[in-house]
């Protein structure tokens, strides 16, 4: 890796090749490789200011989860997380097989979180931890939180 600094910009070059990131995530053999080309370009997306807006984290997912942010012009705002299996259908039926899989959500600022399929609350903070199904996904309303909803 390579970095030059010139002026208020930085140009980072990265010995890697990202546009194998699409194929690399899926081959089960090479997670490890995966995982680590994901770190490296995060960590230089953080030290450029640039943060997701959500993170999710769970076992056995770490280079296949999606997610999509969506705000209507009302100011409703929709989490949607899914697993990215583009197409390889021996991998979706291995996901099928383990069913539901925990995963944790981190947001960048704290919202109630209610399913959109259940109405159940999700959570109300920053983090919180649920159960995703990976053939169907989870569909997110993040409301903001107000201050009966503290503590649920």
């Amino acid at each position: 890796q390579f970095e030059r600094t010139v002026g208020r910009g930085r140009a980072v070059y990265l010995n890697l090749a990202v546009c194998e990131y699409r194929e690399l995530r899926l081959d089960p053999r090479r997670v490890a490789a995966a995982r680590d080309l994901r770190r490296r370009v995060r960590r230089v997306l953080d030290e450029a200011g640039v943060r997701p807006q959500a993170l999710v984290v769970g076992e056995g997912l770490p280079t296949l989860v999606e997610l999509t942010r969506l705000r209507n012009r009302s100011g409703r705002e929709v989490l949607t997380v899914r697993l990215d299996h583009r197409g390889n259908k021996p991998l979706l039926a291995q996901l099928k097989g383990l069913g539901p899989r925990p995963i944790t959500i981190e947001l960048r600022s704290p919202r109630k979180a209610v399913d959109l399929r259940t109405g159940d609350i999700v959570g109300v903070g920053t983090k919180f931890e649920w159960q995703l199904d990976p053939v169907v996904g989870l569909f997110l309303e993040l409301r903001p939180t107000k201050p009966e909803d503290a503590g649920k």
